[in-house]
């Protein structure tokens, strides 16, 4: 069992599209988001809903608040990404209190 003892940050967003198209769109931005922040050492999933079919939550994992600040800054040009779409955007930031990990045996 693996006990996580420092308080990583997590940004959490769940993203309501109007269509499919628009969905498939911003999902396929992925790369781009990837090649924009390659500076720094931090984690990003994109989840689909499989009860709701045009949501997706994008999960960022950061170790620290200046690697969350530094990349916040960098995607600001990124802005115009969600704009462009017609979508709900809810978000929150997330501080990681206890986490384990278990192995069978």
């Amino acid at each position: 069992m693996t006990t996580q003892t420092s308080h990583p940050l997590v940004r959490l967003y769940r993203r309501d599209f109007e269509n499919k198209d628009d969905l498939e769109e911003f999902m396929s931005a992925v790369n781009w988001i990837q090649d924009r922040i390659s500076a720094v050492s931090m984690k990003y999933q994109a989840f689909r809903i499989e009860e709701a079919p045009l949501s997706m939550y994008e999960v960022w994992h950061y170790p620290d608040e200046q690697t969350m600040a530094w990349v916040q800054q960098a995607m600001e040009g990124a802005v115009a990404i969600p704009r462009k779409f017609k979508l709900k955007t809810m978000s929150e930031t997330l501080r990681l209190e206890h986490e384990f990990d278990c192995d069978e045996g």
